[in-house]
């Protein structure tokens, strides 16, 4: 568990909880620790808990554990109006052979490197080969690598400023991203709410009042 505890979480929300016997530890997700209007249907929260899962299953053969993990069918849903612990996974441990992986050993060296880059210094041509086969044996798991160029970069610069520019005062708009629709709504007394969903689960969204920052 001091290996789950250390994953990646959507805005450090840590949303994970554990129930531990002596041969299994069940994996638990507190739907009370989220980032609301930013992750409506807790889809972030759910990556954070397959983040702390992966871990477990890394921890465990490193130790001399064989792990067997069994994930709980479900779906997503709008946060719970009354938050509480909601199964995951469960994962059954038994004696098994201790096997050193290099992931495993980088666990509690990962961080958010917020550092600056260097543009001018190309990345080298074996490091981007060897990223693209971290992935040849995970099953149903693809990596994307986004190569910009600085033609790119400079287009990439103004589509924010573009989609600014085009966003119709208090009208309606709407977006596919990835499977699901964004939708948003700008007027005079309420910031822009934008919520990701399912496309079959469209619904009008509800209107967020504009944040005080002055401590109200």
């Amino acid at each position: 568990m001091r290996a789950a505890i250390l994953a990646a979480s959507p805005h450090n929300t840590q949303p994970w909880l554990f129930k531990v016997t002596n041969s299994a530890i069940e994996l638990y997700i507190d739907t009370t620790r989220n980032v609301g209007a930013l992750d409506p249907y807790l889809r972030e929260e759910h990556i954070g808990m397959g983040c702390a899962l992966e871990n477990l299953m890394l921890a465990a053969a490193a130790n001399g554990y064989q792990a067997t993990v069994t994930l709980v069918p479900g779906k997503l849903g709008p946060i719970p109006a009354e938050g509480m612990p909601k199964l995951v996974a469960r994962i059954e441990l038994s004696s098994g052979k201790r096997e050193e992986n290099e992931l495993y050993d980088a666990i509690p060296r990962r961080h958010t490197n917020r550092s600056a880059y260097i543009p001018q210094k190309p990345i080298p041509p074996e490091f981007i080969d060897a990223l693209t086969r971290l992935t040849s044996d995970e099953l149903g798991v693809k990596m994307f690598l986004l190569l910009r160029r600085q033609t790119e970069k400079r287009s990439w610069k103004s589509v924010p400023r573009r989609t600014t520019k085009s966003i119709p005062t208090q009208r309606w708009i709407g977006a596919a991203i990835d499977g699901f629709e964004s939708t948003g709504v700008r007027s005079r007394n309420f910031a822009m709410a934008l919520r990701l969903m399912p496309s079959e689960c469209r619904q009008s969204p509800q209107l967020l009042p504009r944040p005080c920052l002055s401590g109200c």
